[in-house]
């Protein structure tokens, strides 16, 4: 148990050190820039050095979901983007046209346009595939005409 408290000190330490030297890297930059003009900048651009850490900081976020603990996890690994981007680029998935629905329900597209999509509705915490054919849902802005599109059709519903 102590090794195991240790190491994840330990990795929160690089996490923020590496993490804080990245912002700390691309303030400097900025300050140049607009000091002096974004041409006039000579120097290499920031780089996050946490890719190595992205995989046991995404394993101890999961766990602090599991747990409802997000709120510490935050506090002690900020959120980062970078880090995460070999992961998302080898594991990820494109989520869009979020359609919220009454009674604790949204509707959602999976698969970039160039993928395969797939239409979802979550209830809850619980996921139903809807018809294959949807590759588009949507809502208007006041929220009384709602659209499904498919390749042959689009149809609205009113409420």
């Amino acid at each position: 148990m102590f090794n195991r408290l240790r190491k994840i000190n330990q990795l929160q330490q690089e996490w923020n050190e590496k993490g804080a030297a990245f912002a700390q890297g691309i303030n400097d930059m900025v300050a140049f820039a607009a000091t002096h003009g974004w041409d006039n900048w000579k120097g290499p651009e920031p780089k996050d050095e946490r890719d190595h850490l992205a995989s046991p900081v995404l394993a101890l976020l999961r766990k602090a979901n599991e747990k409802g603990h997000v709120a510490a996890f935050r506090a002690d690994f900020p959120p980062a983007h970078a880090p995460f981007v070999p992961i998302l680029e080898k594991k990820g998935i494109s989520l869009e046209n979020f359609c919220p629905l009454p009674d604790n329900q949204l509707a959602f597209i999976s698969g970039a346009p160039y993928q395969q999509r797939q239409a979802y509705l979550l209830t809850g915490q619980t996921l139903q595939r809807m018809d294959e054919s949807i590759i588009c849902i949507g809502q208007s802005p006041d929220k009384a005409i709602y659209a499904i599109a498919t390749d042959q059709s689009i149809l609205t519903y009113q409420g």
